[in-house]
């Protein structure tokens, strides 16, 4: 499938849609338990992939789902973003990273409270990475493309997990 965009053919190895998944990352309490388990940590991801899912001029827009469980991910975001971009995104876009077309967002829930950020994150060219300190900027729920709620994601044991 092609997508025809600014005069460029970005070729999908993928086909448009939206994503839902589990994404793991490291924190930086790594220390193996009384068992010797070291802990993975994991975030649910919605990436929305072509302008008829982001309903905006990007071509991906990816968010982050964040719950009551006492660890942000904020302190892991630039982290888990390179992680995502040179997997994920990489692999759908056929090995490109189209950067400029690539939005960010971080909800999470504190106190019953709905919070939603835009993250804005510098790229590196070359060393395809994201650098420097990401800037969080509140946004309304309501400028969210839909409501939130993620289907067969439940909180256990401190992680997301996906529900059989």
């Amino acid at each position: 499938m092609n997508l025809f965009k600014r005069n460029n053919i970005i070729r999908y190895h993928f086909h448009p849609g939206i994503y839902e998944f589990n994404f793991p990352f490291l924190n930086y309490y790594r220390v193996p338990d009384e068992e010797g388990k070291a802990p993975v940590r994991y975030v649910a991801i919605r990436m929305k992939v072509g302008e008829e899912f982001t309903k905006s001029d990007k071509l991906v827009s990816v968010k982050y789902y964040e719950d009551n469980d006492g660890l942000s991910i904020q302190s892991f975001i630039v982290n888990i973003s390179n992680q995502v971009t040179n997997t994920i995104i990489k692999d759908i876009f056929n090995g490109q990273i189209p950067i400029g077309a690539i939005e960010w967002y971080e909800e999470h829930h504190l106190l019953g409270e709905r919070k939603l950020f835009k993250v804005e994150m510098e790229w590196d060219a070359k060393d395809k990475t994201y650098i420097n300190t990401p800037e969080f900027d509140l946004i309304s729920i309501e400028e969210c493309s839909e409501p939130i709620k993620l289907k067969n994601f439940s909180v256990e044991h401190e992680d997301l997990k996906l529900k059989n």
